[in-house]
């Protein structure tokens, strides 16, 4: 044994009274504190690890069920989900989520004065009209295939669902890049 060895050794079992360290039904004739388990007996530095590894095992399993999930999609699918979070991701997502909030929020937008300024806006962008028509189109036409199956999907589900859709057939209709 090493000098440090043997003097923490000493150090450490030396008693300066007459009581001896009670020697329990540990492995090898080792008291039993020394054969418990790491954790318990350094209970403070591994459970400040503990959120960490939760943490850690959380983002990892997330990242194989999204994983198991975008290999099992259709090439156009996948193309699409790139499309979406490239999407999320730009710098002017920011301002679209805005908007939405502010209208979400925007006081009388259930009202019938509501729909004169959006009447107004319509008809002064004629591409904008037709893409929502387009839309409530087809939401109401998911909507009702939806209800036939049974599902109760909510409006900002619905609403997505045609978005993905949207992107997904601009991604991939003929002609289109």
């Amino acid at each position: 044994m090493s000098p440090i060895g043997s003097w923490a050794h000493i150090a450490y079992w030396e008693n300066s009274d007459t009581a001896v360290a009670v020697v329990g039904k540990g492995r090898g004739g080792y008291p039993t504190w020394q054969t418990a388990p790491a954790q318990l007996v350094l209970g403070s530095m591994f459970g400040a690890l503990e959120p960490v590894y939760e943490g850690t095992k959380l983002r990892v399993t997330w990242c194989w069920r999204l994983w198991r999930a975008v290999v099992g999609m259709t090439p156009q699918d996948r193309r699409t989900v790139e499309h979406v979070v490239n999407s999320i991701l730009d710098p002017r997502y920011v301002h679209a989520r805005r908007a939405v909030k502010m209208t979400a929020v925007k006081p009388g937008m259930d009202g019938p004065l509501a729909w004169r300024s959006l009447a107004h806006d319509l008809k002064n962008h004629h591409r904008w009209a037709e893409n929502s028509w387009r839309h409530l189109d087809a939401c109401a036409t998911a909507d009702a295939m939806l209800r036939a199956d049974g599902s109760t999907i909510t409006n900002p589900d619905r609403a997505l669902f045609v978005e993905l859709a949207y992107q997904s057939y601009g991604l991939h209709a003929v002609g289109s890049s």
